[in-house]
């Protein structure tokens, strides 16, 4: 072999070398950078070896999940969290639907917990933020509890008495030890989304003077004083939705009936809209929890008040779905014009609603695996089965992908109305129509096929049918 061939051969085997170190040396800067930034939430369950987690963060109050994850042995999990997910709220839930809450600020976490009490044996190794919410959530319940009772005292005690003044006096200490355990936390947190979380579990200071519904309308004009809605990592949270409900805790009255409770409740949701209008993604998703809320509760007057606030705000709108939702609840308000419904029923026949003009109709929305409603159609079987005073039928479409489990719910309760069922579930053109994302969900329609009003559980029902007089009083 000559020189040259020789030289080639070594430079051959040089440069094979020199490539194979330089890929390798590659993999390992690539390997090594893509693990940069990485982070993980890891930690120990007691007794929950083997269990199967869920793992999800908050957008208001809906969870997103992302991720499933398996305790080992001893009951330790570990989960890379994928760089998509922003700095939030999150939590880990048992397929029981216990779980626990916590904050993740884009850096690893370590927790330690007992699954007989997941959020009460919580603790962190390494996460500061995460501790000091707890300790204060603990506090802030002891804080309500005592401010409760002291307000009970300061309404009920003689004011004459001298041990009056101690409690006036306790009560101002407690408001202002609150302020300053609060301020403290959050001072040492500002950086933390807990720090920012606390931010919103500000209180107006109450005068110990204002008494009973004095006190509460108070609370009314000052509840938002020291709140801001413009972080809009807090959406990632359910910071917002809380302050919001806590709000309308303050309208509420056991003693009102549903009207007036709707009527109540619509003040508090004027001031709310108000305030939310400048925050556009705030006030969207905020607008979207309450219509959900109220939907399945069945407080029509209030839906129906949020769409048309929802509508004449002129405000930016950030979410279409939203929109969607505004525009199909308009069309369904009483008095609208009920869409068409077609469809096939178990037997294959054709189901039209048009067919059913010049007849009142119950129109039902319904799954075979939803409690509520195997709670609710015996009752309306029972009251269709009485005689008739003038003509009405029920139409029911299935929200259902299992036709099987339908076809045996109607055979071994006896429904003789029309079942329409195309195993589509929340797809069935039906649903998409009118709206529905919770079941059941009625409509009564009056004979032009013009929408009356949309009843939430069977005595709405029954006052219909009364009033419309579908069915003889007298009759057993």
């Amino acid at each position: 072999m000559g020189l040259t061939n020789i030289f080639m051969d070594l430079q051959q085997d040089f440069m094979k070398n020199h490539i194979s170190k330089f890929i390798l040396i590659s993999v390992i800067s690539l390997l090594s950078y893509s693990c940069l930034g990485q982070t993980s939430i890891s930690g120990k369950i007691e007794g929950a070896a083997g269990m199967k987690l869920g793992i999800a963060y908050y957008y208001g109050e809906n969870l997103r999940a992302f991720d499933s994850l398996r305790c080992n042995e001893n009951g330790e999990v570990n989960l890379v969290v994928p760089k998509y997910i922003p700095p939030s709220q999150m939590c880990i839930l048992t397929q029981q639907n216990d779980g626990f809450q916590f904050f993740y600020d884009g850096k690893s976490l370590t927790f330690h917990t007992n699954i007989s009490a997941l959020q009460d044996s919580l603790n962190f190794i390494d996460s500061k933020g995460n501790t000091d919410f707890l300790k204060f959530t603990k506090y802030e319940v002891r804080y309500e509890k005592i401010k409760e009772l002291l307000e009970n005292m300061l309404d009920e005690y003689p004011h004459e008495l001298p041990f009056y003044q101690e409690i006036i006096d306790e009560y101002n200490l407690r408001q202002i030890d609150y302020e300053a355990t609060l301020n403290k936390i959050i001072t040492e947190n500002q950086e933390n989304l807990a720090g920012k979380y606390l931010m919103t579990r500000r209180k107006p200071f109450v005068s110990p003077n204002l008494l009973g519904e004095e006190r509460k309308n108070f609370l009314k004009q000052h509840f938002f004083d020291k709140i801001s809605f413009d972080d809009k990592g807090l959406l990632y949270t359910n910071a917002y939705p809380r302050l919001v409900i806590e709000y309308l805790e303050l309208y509420a009255n056991p003693n009102f009936d549903k009207k007036k409770l709707e009527i109540s409740l619509i003040e508090g949701i004027k001031i709310i809209m108000s305030i939310l209008q400048p925050y556009a993604e705030a006030y969207d998703m905020i607008t979207e929890y309450l219509l959900d809320g109220f939907q399945n509760f069945g407080f029509e007057r209030v839906v129906q008040f949020i769409s048309e606030r929802y509508e004449q705000g002129n405000c930016i709108n950030t979410n279409p779905h939203l929109t969607s939702r505004i525009e199909i609840s308009k069309r369904l308000s009483p008095g609208s014009p009920a869409p068409e419904i077609k469809g096939k029923d178990l037997r294959d026949h054709e189901i039209k609603l048009s067919n059913y003009k010049g007849n009142y109709v119950l129109l039902i929305f319904w799954g075979s695996w939803c409690n509520h409603c195997s709670a609710l159609l015996p009752k309306i079987a029972s009251l269709y089965a009485r005689p008739h005073q003038k003509k009405w039928e029920i139409i029911t479409v299935v929200i259902d992908t299992n036709l099987r489990a339908v076809e045996d719910s109607v055979r071994n309760n006896h429904y003789t109305w029309p079942v329409i069922a195309d195993g589509k579930g929340w797809d069935t053109p039906p649903a998409i129509d009118y709206g529905i994302n919770v079941t059941p969900a009625m409509f009564f329609i009056g004979p032009d096929l013009n929408i009356i009003a949309k009843p939430s559980d069977f005595s709405e029902v029954l006052d219909l049918a009364l009033t419309y007089g579908l069915i003889k009083i007298n009759s057993h």
